[in-house]
């Protein structure tokens, strides 16, 4: 328990600081000339996914980006829905990279307490969580490019997210199905199945 609360105090530091010194500001200053607000989001969700990837605390890095990040989208846009979509890509990067990081607490305990492989568990949870990004990339590329058109409303971000729910569902039960048939098992367990295992077990 000490280790986890050390490091909550210390990411907390850390952005206490980032705050003192202006650290969001001033990133936002200059990354004004190099970003542009359709790409923003992308960018903090890679930047955090990657760091959390690396670091392996989605804590850490929520607690460092988002002093960033967020004046850095009222900076370019000056909208709320901007701000609340970028802090959504923050904390999106953040808990993909401690979801999937080998060196995360949370998947070495996973992985400990259920007797598995650490890296075969890291394997069973990263494809999942790349589709996920995957899809998360789409639907904010779309919703960045697609403002003239709807602008940069609260409604379209929440019409996105309700697509891509529906979007990951399907997706999930496609690729379920496909590696069943690519295996040649079961995609789901019957009745019948779950008998016989536990005869099996007695």
């Amino acid at each position: 328990m000490l280790t986890p609360l050390t490091i909550l105090v210390l990411a907390w530091t850390i952005g206490s600081v980032v705050e003192q010194l202006g650290t969001g500001e001033y990133v936002a200053t200059y990354a004004t000339m190099v970003l542009t607000p359709e790409t923003l989001p992308i960018v903090v969700l890679l930047i955090g996914s990657f760091m959390a990837f690396t670091m392996g605390d989605s804590w850490a890095v929520m607690a460092v980006l988002t002093p960033i990040a967020v004046p850095l989208a009222w900076e370019l846009t000056a909208s709320h829905t901007m701000v609340a979509v970028v802090v959504g890509a923050t904390f999106s990067g953040a808990i993909f990279g401690d979801h999937s990081s080998p060196v995360a607490p949370t998947t070495v305990l996973a992985a400990t307490f259920t007797g598995a492989d650490l890296i075969d568990h890291v394997r069973t949870q990263v494809y999942y969580a790349l589709t996920v990004v995957a899809v998360s990339t789409v639907l904010l590329l779309t919703w960045g490019y697609g403002s003239p058109i709807w602008g940069r409303s609260i409604w379209a971000a929440v019409a996105l997210l309700l697509v891509g729910s529906v979007l990951l569902t399907g997706i999930v039960y496609f690729l379920s199905g496909w590696d069943a048939r690519r295996k040649n098992i079961s995609a789901t367990v019957t009745n019948h199945e779950t008998h016989s295992v536990e005869a099996g077990d007695d």
